[in-house]
């Protein structure tokens, strides 16, 4: 047996733990490795550190793609160790001359026979990667008094921790009734409606995986981008037994024609296709290849479609294919099929830093995930989601503003951007994937006025669905962009309550302005000894 410390000529002592709240695909660093058995049978297990904990728990192992089942691989979350014999975070019993390496989640996993280079001292078997629900933390009630700790992605949740726990931070600094307001915002769920976004292009079905051939026990639900499995003996999700599985396929699809169509299934074992809500094949007992009779459809119109199939033991395949006078026989490709409406939470952030991160760096990483902002009001941290300002805070008539302050900065737009990208891993996705098609949005009266497409950069947003990660590049455009002008205006002495973040409206005579919604950008006092305390104030026009 050879143990190798693949950390030791790297300053393992100085290795920075992540930070990571929500879903990740985790590589982390190769820390030690054991080798048993001879070359070319010989077993390779390695301890890899992931990150600051207390992490919840790993979803799937793989090394340089395949998967190691769940009983080769041992999850340490990360909690405060009470010592070697510590149960949860104690003295491995595979590296049993290390220490419980208290406060980091680690994981110990056994590759298969043969798998990985015998010689890892100068190769190292790096490629181990795993999909894992990170940071376990508080939740709090109105009064700031900790509720108990648990996984979560809700942005509240995770801007508190870094507050108190990671950063240390007072308890006294958060304004807690608007923070629980805050939370239960995110938290509240919205319909998940694809179809509603217009111009969005598909990008695949809602799809359920269950143990037994009579949906019997669901294992995971995902986002397929087609209805094919190649013909394989493997399983077709985490968790998923090879054989004796069950399979649903729900949402709606597109067509590109207005022809009549054919739906055509190569399945083993059972199938049955629903379109519109109408049985248009029905083959639960047999194996082959089985078609519809024609089916009027047209262009630019949705139509449901749900795929039934079970599979008991051998090869599983399955392929929805369709074919009109138009369309060339071919799987139905993600482009036109969309996911079935669900109803999920408003927001769901997943960030990490992979490096020291300024508290306050981070707590704003987090805002920017969720269309949210923070304000500070005698010495109280307040953070509200935009999407909460319903009603306006302030009315800035004549009476509130300093004559002849009122100023309209238009933005050039042979400069500005007019095309941005939303960067992040779908985590609908089984392996947590970048999507096939990245989400872009355009604003073509800006490239008009441009005369020329000035591409913006790619938003960083994690991990989020594709439903969340449009909205929020949607809602960041909104903010930084169509306003085709800021507005610049100094209050009076009593508007000194209105903040950066605060929606309010304004009147202005000699602009016919009456009621006009604003969204505060930035508010700073100019105070001095010989004028009363005013405020210049800069906003954009805004609505929800």
């Amino acid at each position: 047996m050879t143990l190798v410390n693949h950390l030791r000529d790297l300053e393992a002592q100085n290795l920075f733990h992540a930070v990571a709240y929500g879903k990740h695909l985790v590589t982390g660093n190769l820390a030690k490795s054991i080798v048993t058995g001879s070359d070319p049978t010989h077993q390779i297990t390695l301890q890899q550190m992931l990150g600051r904990g207390p992490w919840d728990a790993c979803e799937g192992l793989w090394w340089s793609g395949v998967q190691i089942p769940t009983t080769d691989y041992k999850f340490f979350p990360g909690t405060q160790s009470t010592g070697m014999g510590d149960s949860t975070q104690g003295q491995d019993t595979v590296f049993d001359t290390d220490t419980p390496h208290s406060g980091v989640a680690w994981i110990r996993a056994a590759l298969q026979t043969g798998m990985g280079d015998f010689d890892t001292k100068n190769n190292p078997p790096y490629g181990l990667k795993g999909i894992f629900r990170t940071m376990k933390i508080e939740d709090y009630n109105s009064s700031g008094t900790a509720l108990g700790s648990s996984y979560s992605a809700n942005p509240a949740r995770e801007v508190a921790d870094l507050i108190l726990r990671i950063g240390g931070r007072p308890s006294s600094r958060i304004d807690w009734g608007a923070w629980v307001d805050w939370r239960d915002f995110c938290l509240a769920n919205i319909s998940f409606d694809y179809t509603a976004i217009t111009g969005l292009p598909g990008f695949g079905l809602t799809a359920q995986y269950y143990n037994g051939t009579a949906f019997d026990t669901l294992i995971i639900e995902r986002i397929d981008p087609v209805v094919e499995f190649v013909s394989s003996a493997g399983s077709p999700g985490i968790g998923v037994d090879v054989d004796n599985f069950s399979a649903r396929w729900e949402g709606k699809f597109k067509p590109l024609y207005s022809e009549n169509y054919t739906f055509t299934i190569t399945h083993t074992h059972g199938v049955k296709l629903w379109v519109n809500g109408s049985v248009v094949i029905d083959q639960w007992s047999a194996s082959g290849t089985h078609s519809s009779s024609g089916i009027t459809l047209s262009n630019g119109s949705f139509y449901d479609i749900k795929v039934e199939w079970k599979h008991t033991t051998g090869n599983a395949d399955i392929a929805l294919k369709w074919q009109s006078s138009t369309q060339e026989l071919e799987v139905m490709p993600h482009r036109v099929l969309y996911p079935k409406t669900a109803s999920r939470p408003r927001y769901e952030t997943h960030p990490f830093w992979s490096g020291p991160t300024r508290l306050d760096d981070a707590v704003r990483t987090i805002l920017n995930l969720c269309n949210s902002t923070v304000q500070e009001v005698n010495g109280k941290l307040r953070f509200l989601c935009l999407e909460q300002l319903t009603t306006h805070s302030y009315h800035f008539t004549d009476d509130h503003i300093v004559e002849n302050s009122v100023k309209l900065i238009p933005r050039d737009p042979l400069t500005i951007r007019n095309s941005w990208q939303a960067r992040f891993r779908d985590v609908d996705s089984q392996y947590l994937e970048y999507p096939i098609d990245p989400i872009l949005i355009e604003r073509p009266d800006l490239i008009t006025l441009a005369g020329r497409q000035i591409d913006g950069e790619s938003i960083e947003m994690f991990n989020c669905t594709m439903h969340q990660g449009y909205r929020m590049l949607d809602n960041w455009v909104k903010r930084n962009v169509d306003s085709k002008y800021t507005i610049e205006l100094t209050g009076m002495p009593e508007s000194y309550q209105v903040l950066a973040g605060d929606r309010v409206k304004v009147d202005v005579e000699f602009l016919d302005w009456t009621d006009k919604p604003m969204l505060v950008m930035t508010s700073n006092d100019s105070s001095s000894e010989e004028t009363a305390e005013e405020r210049p104030i800069v906003m954009q026009e805004w609505t929800l």
